[in-house]
């Protein structure tokens, strides 16, 4: 298992959520998921996110997102 997964592929939405529902059982409890480029040029990027985890915890002025399991 892993403490952390950042996921910066394709932006359109059925690839982000493929990564995510990719590499999500391998992060473990307490673990983190994130990635790169939350922001409304990327609509795909927002709605997999929403979608899989509400709002994520932190954005970051770089436009990463991160969730913490």
């Amino acid at each position: 298992s892993l403490d952390l997964v950042y996921i910066d592929g394709r932006h359109d939405y059925p690839n982000v959520r493929r990564d995510i529902n990719a590499w999500l059982p391998k992060v473990k409890a307490g673990g983190y998921i994130g990635g790169h480029d939350y922001v409304p040029k990327f609509p795909g990027v927002l709605q997999a996110v929403h979608e899989q985890f509400g709002h994520p915890e932190a954005v970051f002025k770089d436009n990463s997102w991160l969730v913490r399991l």
